[in-house]
């Protein structure tokens, strides 16, 4: 089977239509990711935690609002090396 992930936005614990990617779980069923899975689609290290106290919808909601630390640093190592060119 193929799997697609779109967009997951801070809605994703409001919405079962329209509010992100959802896995398949067997038997027909699907589940949404849980907050690591999508902190680990989204380049965060494997040491990144959330704290203790933080609820399942808000850890959903901090992580639809963020992005991929990937890109971002690719763009500050292109801006960086973009900067020392025009010295």
């Amino acid at each position: 089977p193929q799997a697609k992930l779109i967009c997951l936005t801070a809605g994703y614990a409001k919405s079962l239509r329209a509010s992100g990617s959802f896995v398949a779980a067997g038997n027909q069923r699907a589940r949404r990711l849980s907050p690591v899975e999508i902190a680990r689609l989204l380049g965060f290290s494997k040491e990144f935690r959330f704290p203790e106290h933080l609820d399942l919808k808000a850890a959903w909601r901090l992580l639809g609002n963020s992005v991929d630390v990937r890109a971002i640093s690719f763009l500050l190592e292109t801006i960086c090396l973009s900067r020392q060119g025009q010295r």
